[in-house]
């Protein structure tokens, strides 16, 4: 019987990535005591053309094995282009995309990431958020000043562009701290599941380094007093809205004006 992981063979996914046939779908995220939407979180699925419906993380892991992960990047920033015009949605609205260390560890993807970037800002000029995931690969101290300035320059570059470290506390990456960031999204573990204790240290790191924080995987009105109990006010989950196709963001962006 053929895994999953068997059937994401390289040809498959540059297969999906020339066809386009990869999904997206767009995740309110919901902020303050009155949870009114904040922004979108993009995500990619498989599951169409020529590829198996796997989850997101494997699917995503093998973009990165397979070293597609930039060209991913460059047709899901073209995709929200094409869905999601300012004429569309909530100018106030931010979109969440993320972006793989792999990718900014990369000179050449910088440079990729950079040209997708200056495309894209004339759609959304003000209104970005990358999120670098920091569960799978460290980021070596010495990569980080380099990479910081960088970061440093982007934001300069695209007005209103804000850095967050995606999956929060998942892993042992600490070092990425010293990086411009601008907010941290915590890994469902800790949103919901065990002691308060560590999700209310990683509230204490924000706040002392001035991080906006959001909680993620938020599902049960029980989830939601935990992360309120901890000091968090801004969250993403099932709770508040499942992820969306572009069409049913757009009704609900209507509504919302």
């Amino acid at each position: 019987m053929k895994t999953a992981d068997s059937v994401l063979s390289r040809p498959a996914l540059e297969s999906a990535i020339r066809e386009e046939a990869i999904a997206l779908v767009y995740q309110p995220i919901i902020e303050g005591s009155e949870r009114k939407i904040s922004g979108v979180e993009v995500l990619a699925r498989a599951g169409i053309g020529p590829l198996p419906s796997v989850s997101t993380d494997l699917f995503i892991a093998r973009m990165e094995e397979e070293e597609l992960i930039d060209s991913l990047t460059s047709l899901i920033i073209r995709r929200i282009g094409a869905d999601l015009t300012r004429h569309v949605i909530n100018p106030f609205w931010r979109i969440h995309i993320n972006v793989s260390p792999i990718q900014i560890l990369s000179g050449p993807g910088r440079e990729r990431l950079e040209e997708d970037l200056s495309s894209f800002s004339d759609i959304h000029r003000h209104s970005l958020v990358l999120e670098l995931t920091e569960n799978r690969f460290r980021i070596p101290r010495r990569e980080c000043g380099t990479l910081g300035l960088w970061m440093e320059t982007l934001k300069f570059r695209s007005c209103d562009l804000c850095w967050f470290l995606d999956d929060f506390g998942r892993g042992e990456n600490f070092d990425a701290l010293d990086l411009p960031i601008d907010g941290l999204k915590i890994d469902r573990d800790f949103s919901t599941r065990g002691s308060l204790r560590p999700l209310k240290a990683i509230v204490r790191i924000a706040d002392a380094l001035g991080l906006d924080t959001i909680a993620e995987g938020v599902e049960t009105m029980q989830d939601l007093q935990r992360i309120r109990a901890a000091g968090i006010l801004d969250f993403q989950g099932y709770l508040a809205w499942r992820p969306l196709p572009a069409e049913k963001l757009k009704e609900l962006a209507r509504g919302r004006k």
